[in-house]
């Protein structure tokens, strides 16, 4: 007597209860439970007697690049592997260390360690090309006060963004606005 939505809800339940399902199948199991049913990690965790944390850290395999799951399907990396890999941080940081970790068959704990040094090494070149544009932005800024003879704020946020031209009376603004317009 269910409806066809709580029958699909039974029958992902029931598939999520099985012991074959690999990492990916059952994050993606968890995924369509949220998003097909509005159910929160929670809720879902509840349903399948199981706690949040094992739902939502099966829930970040998701973030794993399509290669690197590739892998974790194939059962050349682990559950434990895949989950090391995400500190890595890049898309390609992850997959270049997937292979490493499967070449070389390295540990868990070598993995986490190799991870976390790449992506405190994406973290430190993110810091300094935030640094250089910031230098950039001050720079370009400065340029535009002198040829307006305005304060100009730059904000940029990767190639978007917007120029305030900031003026404290209508002349000053006439002013601008004709250095603009020769």
């Amino acid at each position: 007597d269910a409806t066809d939505e709580e029958a699909l809800l039974m029958a992902l339940v029931e598939n999520l209860h099985r012991e074959d399902l690999n990492p990916i199948d059952e994050a993606e199991s968890y995924q369509r439970l949220i998003d097909g049913f509005g159910l929160s990690q929670n809720d879902v965790a509840e349903r399948l007697g199981r706690d949040r944390s094992t739902v939502s850290n099966s829930l970040r395999l998701l973030g794993l690049p399509q290669e690197v799951r590739r892998m974790v399907l194939d059962g050349k990396l682990t559950e434990g592997h895949a989950r090391a890999l995400l500190q890595a941080g890049s898309a390609q940081a992850m997959t270049a260390l997937a292979k490493k970790v499967v070449s070389r068959a390295m540990s868990v704990r070598e993995t986490e360690r190799q991870a976390r040094k790449a992506g405190a090494s994406a973290k430190g070149k993110t810091a300094a090309a935030k640094l250089e544009s910031g230098a950039q932005v001050r720079s370009l800024e400065e340029r535009l006060r002198r040829a307006l003879g305005a304060r100009v704020v730059v904000a940029d946020r990767k190639g978007k963004g917007r120029l305030e031209i900031h003026y404290t009376s209508y002349e000053e603004l006439d002013g601008i606005i004709d250095r603009i317009l020769r």
